[in-house]
Formats: C-alpha cells, sequence, structure tokens
C-alpha cells in the first residue's frame, strides 16, 4: 500500500496535469509555412497560365512542326497537378 500523502510529488517524474486545455492560458505560437507550399502555389499559377495558352492555340494553332502534341495544353495540366500536391502537403506548419 502507497504511504505517501497526495500532496507530494516522485522528484523524477513531471507533474501530471488533468484538463490541459482549460487550464492551457498560454498564446499558441505562429508557424511559419514551409517555401514547398509556396513553390506548389507558384507552379498552379504558371500550369494555369501556360494551359490558357494552350487551349488558345487549339483555335489558333501555331506554324510549327509538332503542333498536333498540344505540348502546352500537357505540360500546363502537369504542372497544375504538381503545384496542387505540393501545396496540399505542405500547407500545414510542421
Amino acid at each position: 500500500m502507497d504511504t505517501k500523502s497526495q500532496g507530494k510529488r516522485d522528484e523524477g517524474q513531471p507533474p501530471r496535469s488533468v484538463a490541459v486545455d482549460l487550464m492551457d492560458n498560454e498564446p499558441q505560437k505562429h508557424k511559419m509555412l514551409p517555401v514547398w507550399f509556396f513553390i506548389g502555389v507558384i507552379l498552379c499559377i504558371y500550369g494555369v497560365m501556360i494551359l490558357a495558352e494552350g487551349l488558345y492555340e487549339l483555335s489558333h494553332p501555331p506554324d510549327t512542326v509538332l503542333e498536333n502534341l498540344h505540348s502546352a495544353i500537357w505540360w500546363g495540366g502537369l504542372m497544375i497537378l504538381v503545384g496542387a500536391i505540393f501545396a496540399q502537403r505542405n500547407r500545414h506548419p510542421v
């Protein structure tokens, strides 16, 4: 049976806290967003611009040899996809 009184604490153990959310009055520290979030946003913006140019080229085809591949549409879509993945994975601070 334990002979210690309830008012004493063990020297080696940290004190236990009950209802931490109710007792925590310290303001939360601001955490910065990672740079990869902003890289993802920039990739999305550039992807939208390139995709828009590719869609414009569908109605006004350029005089190039490989115009039938529609590379601006493919690259614009790829940049939007990669940018969205970067931004989504890094939107919460570490």
